[in-house]
């Protein structure tokens, strides 16, 4: 769903491209990782396992996406992108739902207002792959760790 979203907010983007949007993605996910989990590590600390996830996907995510050796266009569309992915598979799931989709959705309105318009189809097709692509990655990474793990609580 958001992603037919982000592509129209890219597509029609009224604002230029800021330099600094990295740190609205990093406040974001703060914001989004702090609604979720100060009550439940308060309440339940045995889902400190969903967090360390949680973070190990948005860190996965935003290190690829500062090391992308193109334009800052691409890495604003990927980071949108992503951005979007992660709320949509990740804190849809166990956070409060109408919070989420309110941030979400004010999220894309400021992107539409402020981001830059990318109208190259290159630009769109891999920002659309990447956080598929980073999903999978981080979910071989959650794995290794897992393995990783329970190896090192077998010595």
């Amino acid at each position: 769903m958001y992603t037919g979203i982000v592509c129209l907010v890219l597509f029609d983007a009224r604002g230029t491209l800021t330099e600094p949007y990295w740190i609205a993605v990093t406040v974001l996910a703060i914001c989004m990782l702090g609604i979720k989990y100060i009550p439940t590590i308060f309440h339940r600390p045995r889902q400190i396992q969903t967090f360390c996830e949680d973070v190990l996907h948005i860190s996965t995510h935003a290190s690829v996406i500062a090391v992308i050796p193109y334009a800052n266009q691409l890495r604003y569309a990927c980071a949108l992108h992503s951005t979007c992915y992660i709320l949509q598979h990740r804190f849809l799931k166990g956070g409060p739902v109408l919070l989420v989709h309110t941030v979400t959705g004010l999220w894309l309105i400021t992107a539409y207002a402020y981001g830059p318009r990318v109208s190259e189809l290159q630009t769109f097709i891999a920002a659309m792959v990447c956080p598929h692509a980073l999903d999978l990655l981080t979910n071989v990474l959650s794995h290794v760790q897992r393995f990783t793990e329970l190896f090192l609580m077998e010595f």
